[in-house]
């Protein structure tokens, strides 16, 4: 806010306060901010609804409608589903309550890998379900994980850790899915199919969802609605930012556009990057999972080479991947990484920035910011006895990436790196 507010300022814009529009919670000091500077409407949300349940509130409605999007039919769809799922409902009928105890009993049998197989025209639905999921289970050592956007791997390859889930639209096809989801049912995995009437039905997988996550946490022994770790990771940025030890660091080893930190190098034992990283990513347990975290600009073709590397990271470890840009998955993953069950093995990738935009009224700027929470989240997984090693691609984060995949994709021991 203060940076597009400074950019408003700056181009002469008459009443500046009046291109903003502010959602939040009653009392907050952005509700202070936005009356003394004239914003143009403030939208208050109800004060008792967390922000990952809260798409169903005017935090997920407002932007919809703003979007020429059919909220009235997506509150529509929930309304019908909050009737489907009243505890009066039997279990075992009921759409909502009985996902939840499916999950839940599947995670505490030890399938806590939720992998999701979405078609194209509901695929960012994902990214929600990731941080409720995630965010609402991952605390006091327990969790289920949200697999989503993984390379798909040989039937044969998958651990029994999983549960997979496809959401699609009626009517859509796709037979090579359909064939790979019956063949994940024939080798023992749970495979669980949900099918939207239309668009706006994405309303009654809302209220699905939320419901179902806050039973299953319950019979994980769970709170679903505080997020006890996230704020840890944000005092360590702060702290980061106030005496910046990060940026000064010496790199345990660097070659080939990459340089690599460690708090203890004699965690990484071996000769140049290469050496070092295949070791630390082989000694992933295959029931464990390895979370990729991107700290740079987000682009297609850079979408297309993490999910190589992720390919590639679970072809050696057998372990489940999962991929998220930072600081977002700080709000969505980053609790279950703290928090959630022990294990789990985090890369972080970090870039150097061609330059740091300013933030009005502060000492830093975005890119100093950004490399304060990476080191601060990093800090606070080692804290928590999680596995974590810092990679940074340099000024060519493109061919970092493509030498890194091409580095993992060599046997360990391999020379010439």
């Amino acid at each position: 806010y203060r940076h597009f507010r400074g950019r408003v300022t700056q181009a002469g814009v008459e009443d500046p306060g009046s291109r903003f529009v502010a959602l939040t919670d009653p009392g907050t000091p952005l509700s202070r901010e936005s009356a003394e500077s004239g914003f143009r409407a403030v939208i208050e949300t109800p004060a008792n609804v967390g922000g990952r349940f809260s798409v169903l509130a005017p935090f997920g409605i407002a932007p919809m409608a703003l979007s020429g999007l059919d909220a009235s039919g997506v509150l529509e769809a929930a309304l019908r589903q909050r009737a489907a799922s009243t505890p009066e409902v039997p279990i075992a009928t009921n759409p909502s309550i009985g996902l939840g105890v499916v999950l839940g009993a599947l995670a505490g049998a030890g399938r806590t890998k939720v992998t999701f197989l979405t078609s194209p025209s509901v695929r960012r639905l994902e990214d929600w379900l990731e941080q409720l999921i995630a965010e609402s289970t991952g605390k006091d050592g327990q969790g289920i994980v949200p697999i989503i956007g993984e390379p798909a791997r040989p039937t044969d390859d998958y651990e029994a850790d999983r549960v997979f889930v496809r959401i699609a639209l009626e009517g859509e096809s796709q037979p090579d899915l359909d064939a790979r989801l019956a063949s994940l049912e024939t080798a023992g995995h749970p495979v669980i199919r949900l099918e939207l009437p239309d668009k706006a039905a994405i309303g009654a997988e809302f209220y699905r969802w939320e419901l179902a996550v806050a039973a299953a946490s319950a019979l994980l022994g769970v709170n679903p609605f505080d997020e006890p770790d996230v704020a840890d990771a944000k005092r360590r940025a702060l702290e980061q930012l106030a005496v910046p030890a990060a940026a000064d660091a010496d790199p345990v080893a660097a070659d080939g556009g990459l340089e690599l930190f460690v708090d203890d190098e004699s965690e990484l034992a071996g000769n140049g990057v290469g050496d070092r990283i295949r070791r630390w990513v082989d000694e992933t347990s295959a029931a464990d999972y390895v979370a990729i975290l991107a700290y740079f600009g987000a682009s297609e073709p850079r979408n297309e080479l993490a999910s190589r590397l992720r390919d590639i990271v679970g072809q050696r470890t057998g372990a489940a991947t999962t991929f998220g840009y930072g600081p977002r998955y700080l709000h969505s993953t980053g609790q279950l990484h703290k928090g959630g069950l022990p294990g789990g093995s985090f890369l972080v990738l970090t870039a150097d920035e061609p330059e740091d935009i300013e933030v009005p009224g502060e000492q830093y700027g975005l890119a100093q910011l950004r490399l304060a929470q990476a080191t601060g989240d990093a800090e606070a997984l080692r804290d928590r006895g999680r596995r974590v090693v810092r990679i940074n691609l340099g000024w060519f984060v493109d061919e970092a990436l493509q030498t890194l995949s091409q580095v993992l994709a060599k046997p360990d021991g391999a020379a010439g790196d």
